[in-house]
């Protein structure tokens, strides 16, 4: 592939549909990453992480719960 091929602002980036889990699937990462280290995610994360998967909360009200709580 020539340089004018991998030149962004020539090829600008075309985002694909995000696969249906996408959402179960980030969280499953956060939460294995805790895992890593050791960490146990609380009832109250697997709760509202569902609704967000759900597509009841947005990130933001998960957020903002996850700090009032």
């Amino acid at each position: 592939m020539s340089e004018k091929g991998l030149d962004s602002s020539m090829n600008p980036y075309q985002e694909r549909q995000k696969p249906k889990n996408y959402k179960k699937s980030l969280w499953d990462m956060a939460i294995g990453l805790q895992k890593v280290d050791n960490l146990t995610p609380s009832k109250y994360l697997k709760q509202i992480s569902e609704k967000n998967i759900l597509g009841e909360l947005t990130i933001e009200e998960v957020e903002q719960s996850l700090r009032e709580y």
